[in-house]
């Protein structure tokens, strides 16, 4: 078990919290202006598809962009242009994204966007990496959404979603803990951050992916609280971490959805082959996927899944009864890692969020 003073000098080479601060935020901000990408994919940028309708023009784009950020330029990184969706971003996720889907375009029956293009280009003094890829058709879940339907389409839709999950999850394991094509992820990225520069990850092994895991929690705590050290109640909880993650089932890597929230689910109603009701579910936003554990698509789901709406308890039932009815439809009962990461999040602020 580490000390707090052990992590500061492993991390950031400085013995005291307020020596690290300073330089953990001037290593967030050189981050987030690093645009560098070639440590995080093997896609040849700029990229444009073998077969593909006409795509739009730079001007067409451009335009887009910026007309999508003039109302608010904190908005999300998404904008329609006609019968696209063009996402854009300054780090090497957007690539990373890309990438990702066409692994999944060419190596499962997963419904995904088709990617077009990617490329890079200056605009409003930044340089900015964008994706263009399919618009697809439909309406984005909700919890307002949620709760009109009906029970019917309710189960329709999350036995269309389980189907996702399992074609997912049938793919055949690269033997390896990482993006697409045995690369890593960004440094700062939520559950795996670190301060040394490169990325974290590959691992060959799950013992060194739990390593990874742990480390990224002491940092995390101990950047949390200023205080000399950790409390007896943390040292606690952080040895069960490794302790209990390494003696866990669902080691074995999976391909793994890391952000599968409503506001990432596309649902549109269909007719089914007799006129009957049916629906089509669509996964979005795979800038956070790779191979992980088994276990790990529970976490993610009970993290990141809420029904939250402006007029219900984001905590409410629905988003437990939604969560449960998915993760029992997953090979393997994870009960143990979630109650684990449960008092991760309660005790010392650890999680994907």
């Amino acid at each position: 078990m580490y000390s707090k003073k052990a992590i500061f000098q492993e991390h950031f080479n400085v013995s005291t919290m307020d020596e690290a601060f300073l330089i953990y935020f001037e290593s967030l901000s050189a981050m987030g202006k690093d645009s560098s990408y070639s440590a995080y994919t093997k896609l040849q940028i700029p990229f444009e598809a073998p077969c593909h309708p006409p795509l739009p023009s730079w001007d067409e784009v451009e335009q887009g962009f910026v007309e999508y950020l003039k109302p608010n330029p904190m908005a999300g990184k998404a904008f329609r242009v006609g019968a696209f969706m063009v996402k854009f971003g300054n780090d090497s996720t957007i690539f990373q994204e890309a990438e990702s889907l066409l692994f999944l375009q060419a190596n499962s029956q997963v419904r995904v966007p088709k990617v077009y293009a990617a490329f890079t280009r200056p605009i409003l003094e930044w340089t900015r990496h964008f994706l263009i890829m399919d618009y697809i058709e439909g309406e984005t879940l909700s919890g307002e959404k949620w709760l009109s339907l009906s029970d019917t389409s309710r189960s329709i839709i999350l036995s269309k979603l389980c189907e996702q999950f399992r074609l997912l999850r049938s793919i055949p394991s690269e033997g390896y803990y990482g993006c697409v094509n045995r690369h890593g992820w960004q440094p700062w990225f939520s559950f795996l951050c670190k301060m040394q520069p490169g990325p974290s990850g590959p691992f060959d092994t799950y013992e060194e992916f739990v390593a990874a895991l742990t480390s990224s929690a002491h940092l995390i705590r101990a950047m949390a609280i200023n205080t000399d050290d950790f409390h007896p109640e943390e040292v606690a909880l952080l040895s069960r971490m490794g302790s209990e993650l390494l003696r866990c089932n669902g080691r074995q890597p999976v391909f793994t959805h890391m952000d599968p929230s409503v506001g990432n689910t596309i649902i549109r109603l269909i007719p089914g082959p007799e006129g009957e009701e049916d629906w089509e579910v669509t996964l979005i936003d795979w800038a956070e996927s790779g191979w992980l554990p088994a276990w790990m698509q529970s976490w993610c789901l009970r993290e990141k899944l809420t029904m939250e709406t402006t007029m219900h308890d984001p905590n409410g039932k629905e988003s437990d009864q939604y969560v449960e009815y998915v993760t029992k439809n997953l090979e393997g009962d994870y009960t143990k890692q979630l109650q684990l990461f449960d008092e991760l999040r309660k005790g010392i602020l650890y999680g994907l969020l």
